[in-house]
Parts: C-alpha cells; sequence; structure tokens
C-alpha cells in the first residue's frame, strides 16, 4: 500500500471551488475511517499514507467550516445512494421486501442527513 503517487497540494488547491469543498470532505472522511480502523487494530493501515490523506485533504480545505461541513453532508449523502438496491446488484440478488428495505434506509438516512445544520 505504500508508496502510492499523489497529486500533490497545489494541484488539489487550484480544483475549482465546488470540487475542492467535494474532494476535501472524501479525504478527511476516509482519512477518519482508516484512522479508526489503525486504532481499533482491525486494519494495517500504512500512516504516512494517513498522512498524505490529512495533507491533501487540508489543502483542499476552504476556510468556511460552514461550508465544509456542507460538503461533508453531502458526500454522505452519496454513501446513502450507494446502500440504494440497484447499487447493490454486485453483491447478489435481493427479494421485493429486502428491497423495500434498503430504500427505506437509504431514504432514512438521507432525512437524518437533511436535518444535520452547521453549528454558527
Amino acid at each position: 500500500m505504500s508508496g502510492i503517487e499523489w497529486p500533490d497540494e497545489a494541484a488539489v488547491a487550484g480544483l475549482p471551488e465546488n470540487h475542492r469543498r467535494a474532494v476535501a470532505a472524501v479525504l478527511h472522511h476516509l482519512e477518519r475511517r482508516l484512522t479508526g480502523l489503525l486504532l481499533e487494530g482491525t486494519a494495517s493501515v500504512p500512516t504516512a499514507e494517513l498522512a498524505r490523506l490529512r495533507e491533501l485533504g487540508d489543502a483542499a480545505q476552504e476556510t468556511s467550516q460552514k461550508a465544509n461541513i456542507r460538503s461533508l453532508l453531502a458526500a454522505l449523502q452519496v454513501l446513502a445512494d450507494d446502500i440504494e438496491p440497484q447499487r447493490l446488484t454486485g453483491y447478489g440478488s435481493l427479494d421485493d421486501r429486502q428491497k423495500r428495505t434498503l430504500r427505506e434506509l437509504a431514504a432514512a438516512m438521507r432525512r437524518l442527513l437533511e436535518q444535520v445544520e452547521p453549528a454558527e
């Protein structure tokens, strides 16, 4: 896993503003999740790569905390979309009840995310 070629900070910081915010949210989310796995002892994660994720996320980060929170919420909305039945076809077939359960779960996640407001 080590030795991954990442773009440099200037290239990431040079992305358009909306793209930078989306990328920052995803990079920070990935870094936090992988750090959690490392701290739990449930996965081996190269710490140099975690540091690089943090650096690139910081390079892309908007100065507005509110904008950063909104970008993270948008990234989490994508995760809700990813559990829709049509997105999970590669995992095997589902009956109608199971499909309905996944749709309901994704919808509930979206409703929760819509209720989250960045602190002032």
